[in-house]
């Protein structure tokens, strides 16, 4: 079991690194001052380059190639760029990475008031996402004193037993929070409430540790103005987010955290 005190949680949250995200968040939410309700969608599961309109044969062959050749925490983009650039095909591969899903066109929305944020409900939820679906946290929490948003973040790097300290030490850096296993990398939720301006701005220095951080999934966020990340699993996702650790903060650059709003 391990036992932590955030920084800005006000109470001793227990987990244990089986603990799925899901439940860790509701000890989370509830932990935060100010927060009155926070927001979950179900979105589409994105399709995969060679499923997206404008697919061609070829393109489904230089996305093979790219998962077959890339290596251990590359970017499957840019190997699946190199390679159709390889084949002198880099424009049409160009049209179906330019892709982007909006929040607003969710299948479905919920604001869920803090008192009503607890396992059972997020279990229904969960169980109630139809097949090729899934269903996400979003970055922004209502308070009295009106919006606010959470850092949260998508990693790159591959989560194994060898890179669980390299996402450690790059949460810390951030700001820390509750580090989660994917399944495929890692997810991170801070606990500080920011202003979305200051969102954006920790996204865009999150960005600055390209090698660990998933740059795209940033990029999509940016375009939205909030972040979102998956509570269930969702499509070749096929594992469910669980608990790694709680990583405690270091001090932060003046003006990268925090919620300074009057």
């Amino acid at each position: 079991m391990l036992t932590h005190f955030g920084p800005s949680i006000g109470a001793e949250t227990a987990m244990s690194p089986a603990t799925s995200a899901a439940a860790a968040l509701v000890g989370l939410v509830h932990g935060i001052p100010d927060v009155l309700a926070v927001e979950l969608l179900r979105l589409r599961v994105p399709p995969s380059v060679e499923h997206r309109p404008g697919a061609t044969p070829a393109l489904r062959s230089y996305a093979d190639e790219a998962r077959t050749g890339r290596q251990s925490g590359d970017s499957f983009t840019e190997a699946f760029l190199e390679a159709a650039q390889g084949h002198g095909d880099l424009g049409q591969a160009l049209r179906v990475v330019d892709y982007h899903q909006r929040f607003s066109d969710a299948p479905a929305r919920f604001v869920i008031e803090l008192r009503d944020v607890t396992v059972r409900r997020l279990e229904v939820l969960a169980a109630e996402t139809p097949a090729g679906e899934m269903l996400v946290m979003t970055s922004e929490v209502s308070t009295l004193r009106g919006p606010r948003h959470l850092p949260l973040l998508d990693f790159k790097l591959a989560a194994t037993p060898e890179n669980d300290d390299v996402a450690r030490t790059v949460a810390k850096r951030l700001g820390g929070g509750l580090l989660v296993n994917s399944g495929s990398s890692y997810h991170l939720y801070g606990l500080r409430l920011m202003l979305v301006d200051q969102l954006m701005d920790w996204l865009l220095h999150a960005q600055l540790l390209s090698r660990c951080i998933d740059t795209r999934w940033v990029t999509h966020q940016l375009i939205e103005r909030k972040a979102a990340l998956r509570l269930t699993r969702g499509g070749s996702r096929g594992v469910l987010p669980t608990v790694l650790d709680y990583v405690s903060t270091i001090e932060p650059r003046v003006g990268a955290f925090g919620d300074t709003a009057p």
